[in-house]
């Protein structure tokens, strides 16, 4: 009975072990969960489309992981979509948006996009991005489809003075 209490004890302590081990060699590392929350909030991005256009781009990153978008367009409305932080410490993003008809206000589609960011050690969020807009057949409109670079930085908290 002794001999089982013993190896019992000695388990633990090799398991308490093992656990301080592994923690001390992941210390200064960031976890996922970590920039997850460096991440959400609100974001004030700049589109560079390979075509030469450039846009001003607004994204709300939920903690939960869901966003809202927005873009100074007439023809989309807010952009929906959801987030996450991959193992390899990218933010990757789906995000769609009705497309509407600026002359009619009607509806006129779907726009669907996606982004591959990396936060860097200023901590401002950049990356690549691809959309597409899609008539209401699902065609796509070639007006409407691209790819880029997008960059941005935290929206700052500014007190009243």
């Amino acid at each position: 009975m002794n001999s089982n209490k013993f190896f019992a004890m000695a388990a633990v302590f090799s398991l308490v072990a093992m656990l301080a081990t592994g923690a001390k060699s992941r210390e200064g590392a960031v976890e996922p969960a970590g920039l997850k929350s460096k991440v959400a909030g609100s974001w004030s991005f700049t589109i560079n489309q390979t075509d030469g256009e450039v846009y001003p781009f607004h994204i709300t990153f939920d903690a939960g992981g869901g966003l809202i978008a927005s873009c100074d367009t007439p023809f989309l409305a807010p952009l929906h979509g959801n987030w996450m932080v991959t193992q390899d410490h990218q933010v990757v993003l789906s995000f769609e948006a009705e497309v509407f008809d600026p002359a009619t206000d009607n509806p006129d589609g779907i726009f669907k996009g996606s982004m591959n960011l990396t936060l860097d050690d200023t901590g401002s969020l950049g990356g690549k991005i691809n959309f597409t807009g899609f008539d209401p057949n699902g065609a796509p409109i070639d007006e409407l489809t691209a790819t880029g670079t997008i960059a941005g930085a935290r929206v700052s908290i500014v007190p009243v003075p």
